[in-house]
């Protein structure tokens, strides 16, 4: 959900995101997007979880950011940048059709810990060997051992296992083919998500490091398939976004003034 603070001041996000992505008494929503002007980027944003925390980085969110601005102000240009706390990613549109704008996304390279691998950690389920890698926010992967049965309680204690003092992303990884990866998504402050772009780019980083699939993989998710590469100096997702409806707030729903 992208929220234009840029001509109207937001005063309470956390608060705002806890009330607006609510699915039974907001509008719903995995994250909320809000804007405001950048001195190094189209646009900066800052991402809040439906529970009020705010995140780093999101890989589809700054996708959605940028089809937002090629959509509406960008409308003419082929290429956006977005700024993040965690970086500016840059945002090239490959095509439209109709609503749906197909965009190309260079996320920021991925980072691991020197013991990132494998490290095993023992849950409720058993012991489990968990991958930390970073793409400007936190992501656990998990490869082996996890099922369709027990990925929610795993996702839900690897969170907010000791080993992340930060909380985490989770993201369970099936090696469909050496170019074909299936991932289940776990998301911080959300819980179970059915897709996310800074998630895939983590199983992917992971399952390369290992290697287990090839330099450009196709990502199936629950809600949708995504392109990924790795290049020079980072990734490339490549990915739609669609605008589905626009609304307007008003100072009742805020309680702090209209936006």
């Amino acid at each position: 959900m992208v929220v234009d603070g840029r001509a109207v001041p937001v005063p309470d996000p956390a608060g705002l995101a806890r009330i607006l992505c609510d699915r039974k008494e907001g509008v719903g929503a995995d994250t909320l997007l809000l804007l405001h002007r950048s001195e190094e980027a189209d646009l900066l944003v800052r991402i809040f979880n439906p529970d009020g925390s705010e995140g780093e980085m999101s890989g589809n969110g700054t996708r959605s950011v940028a089809g937002y601005f090629l959509a509406g102000e960008g409308a003419g240009r082929e290429s956006a940048t977005v700024e993040t706390v965690a970086g500016v990613s840059s945002h090239r549109l490959i095509r439209r059709e109709g609503r749906r704008l197909f965009i190309a996304s260079k996320i920021l390279a991925p980072r691991f810990e020197p013991d990132g691998l494998d490290q095993e950690i023992t849950l409720s389920d058993g012991k489990f060997l968990v991958s930390a890698v970073s793409i400007g926010n936190p992501q656990a992967v998990l490869l082996e051992g996890w099922t369709e049965e027990n990925w929610r309680r795993i996702g839900r204690e690897v969170e907010v296992h000791p080993l992340f003092p930060h909380r985490t992303n989770v993201d369970f990884v099936q090696v469909v083919a050496r170019n074909h990866l299936r991932v289940v998504l776990w998301e911080r402050g959300v819980g179970p998500v059915e897709a996310s772009g800074t998630g895939a780019s983590g199983a992917f980083a992971v399952a390369r490091r290992k290697a287990l699939v090839e330099r450009k993989v196709r990502i199936t998710m629950e809600g949708g398939e995504i392109e990924m590469e790795e290049i020079e100096d980072g990734l490339l997702l490549t990915g739609w976004m669609e605008e589905v409806f626009r609304g307007v707030m008003n100072r009742e729903i805020t309680g702090k003034g209209s936006a």
